[in-house]
């Protein structure tokens, strides 16, 4: 898949959180939230071709990014966070869940903003594969049938 993908599908479960914070499914919306993260993840690590099987994978990513000033600090606090969220709203009140969870749904869309203007500012570079592909000689055209005599 590629990290085009993987941004869709991040802002898909985004946009699954208002209904079923509304529906007061608030264990929904928290795995919601929780798939978001982990596909924009996924795109950042898919686009700078890192491994991206595993939330570790993905936290080392993030942290990557990070530390090469590409993403805020807070953006994998965030990612860090996001998946203690299902436990954190079930232990609590209707009312501080949806705080809660209205609070993690704007810091998972700055995240995925962050994300998208990082990928959108380091184009990828081209594989071997997709250089070898560009430079081989175009196949011959075929010759048009000669024409039939009556």
């Amino acid at each position: 898949m590629n990290p085009t993908h993987h941004l869709e599908r991040s802002r898909h479960y985004l946009n699954f959180v208002p209904g079923n914070i509304s529906a007061g499914d608030y264990n929904r919306a928290a795995k919601a939230l929780t798939r978001a993260a982990g596909h924009v993840a996924t795109a950042a690590a898919v686009h700078w071709r890192h491994g991206h099987h595993s939330r570790r994978r993905l936290t080392t990513v993030l942290s990557e990014l990070v530390f090469e000033g590409r993403l805020a600090h807070t953006h994998l606090r965030t990612f860090r966070d996001v998946y203690q969220l299902p436990q954190r709203t079930a232990a609590s009140t209707p009312e501080v869940a949806r705080r809660l969870l209205r609070r993690f749904r704007l810091l998972v869309s700055r995240m995925i903003a962050a994300i998208a203007s990082a990928m959108a500012g380091q184009p990828n570079v081209p594989t071997l594969e997709q250089l070898i592909i560009q430079t081989a000689p175009a196949a011959p055209a075929k010759m048009p049938a000669p024409p039939r005599s009556r």
